[in-house]
C-alpha cells in the first residue's frame, strides 16, 4: 500500500473540510422526467466507463448545441440524459456525451454507459484516504455495482489544480498509484486511462505529465490517455474549460487514444 502520510495528504483542515462540502452539494442530481430502465440497460451490456476527476471531466464546457442523449447511471438510478450530467458539477456541457457519440458506431451494438464522479477546482489527495470527496465518490461507486454495473474502465480527467498547487512529480506519481490501489479495494480492477489534463493560463503542468507518462510506461493497468493540454487557444473557454470546439476535439481526442488502446475493439468483441 503506498503510503502518503509522509507527505502530510491525509490531514484536512476544518475549513478545507467545508469548503469541499459546499463543492459537493453543488453536484447535479439526474432530472425524473429522463430516468431510464437500469434492468434495460443491464440487459444491453453496456461499455461502462466510470469517469472522474475535476471540472474538464465535469459538467464545465461551452454549450455545443444539440446532443445525443447519453446513458448515464447515477445514485443508483439510471438515465439517458444530455449535458449537464448528473454525478458532475457544473450546468455547462460535458463532453461525454460527444465522446458517447463518436464510440456508438464501433462498439459491436454495445453502448456506452457513464458513471460519472467529477467535482471541479480539486486535488488528488482530495479524491485519497477518509476526506469527505473520497466518501463521496466510494458511496457513488458503492451505488453502482450494487445496481449491477462494473466499470470496463476507468477515465481519469484530472491535473489542473495540481499543477496549479505544485504538486512535485514523485509526489503525484505515488498519488495516482494509492488512487488506483483504493479503486481496486473498492471492487473497481479495471484499467485506468490517465489524460495528461493540466492546462491553464501561467500553470506549468511539466511535473503532473510526466508522473502520468512514467506511471504509463512503468505500471499495469495504467494507460497515458489523451493529451487534452494540446486544446488551447480557441478551443478553451475562460482559460481553464473547454470551449464549444474544445468540447468536441476534447472527446475525439479520447475516441483516438481508447482506439489506439484497443480498447473500443475489444469492447465490440466481448459483445
Amino acid at each position: 500500500m503506498v503510503c502518503l502520510a509522509v507527505f502530510g495528504w491525509m490531514r484536512w483542515r476544518p475549513a478545507e473540510e467545508a469548503a469541499m462540502l459546499r463543492k459537493l452539494a453543488q453536484v447535479m442530481a439526474g432530472s425524473p422526467g429522463l430516468e431510464t430502465s437500469c434492468a434495460r440497460l443491464q440487459r444491453q451490456a453496456p461499455l461502462m466507463l466510470l469517469v472522474m476527476g475535476q471540472s474538464n471531466a465535469a459538467n464545465h464546457g461551452e454549450d455545443v448545441g444539440a446532443e445525443m442523449p447519453l446513458d448515464v447511471t447515477h445514485q443508483g438510478r439510471c438515465y439517458s440524459t444530455p449535458s449537464p450530467l448528473p454525478g458532475g458539477t457544473g450546468r455547462g456541457v460535458a463532453l461525454w456525451p460527444q465522446l458517447g457519440a463518436e464510440l456508438r458506431s464501433e462498439l459491436g451494438g454495445r453502448t456506452p454507459l457513464v458513471g460519472l464522479i467529477a467535482v471541479e477546482a480539486t486535488s488528488i489527495r482530495q479524491w485519497l484516504g477518509t476526506g469527505p470527496l473520497a466518501a463521496h465518490w466510494r458511496a457513488q461507486l458503492a451505488q453502482m455495482l450494487a445496481s449491477g454495473f462494473r466499470p470496463d474502465l476507468v477515465l481519469w480527467q484530472q491535473g489542473e489544480s495540481d499543477a496549479r498547487l505544485g504538486t512535485t512529480e514523485a509526489e503525484y506519481g505515488l498519488a495516482l498509484q494509492a488512487l488506483r490501489q483504493e479503486l481496486h479495494q473498492a471492487g473497481v480492477s479495471a484499467p485506468m486511462m490517465v489524460a495528461l489534463s493540466t492546462h491553464c493560463p501561467g500553470v506549468n503542468g511539466a511535473a503532473v505529465r510526466a508522473a502520468i507518462q512514467a506511471l504509463g510506461a512503468q505500471q499495469s493497468g495504467i494507460i497515458v490517455g489523451p493529451d487534452t493540454d494540446s486544446l488551447q487557444g480557441s478551443s478553451r473557454s475562460g482559460g481553464c474549460h473547454f470551449s464549444a470546439a474544445g468540447v468536441r476535439q476534447a472527446a475525439k481526442l479520447w475516441a483516438s487514444r481508447l482506439r489506439a488502446a484497443g480498447l473500443t475493439s475489444k469492447a465490440a468483441s466481448q459483445h
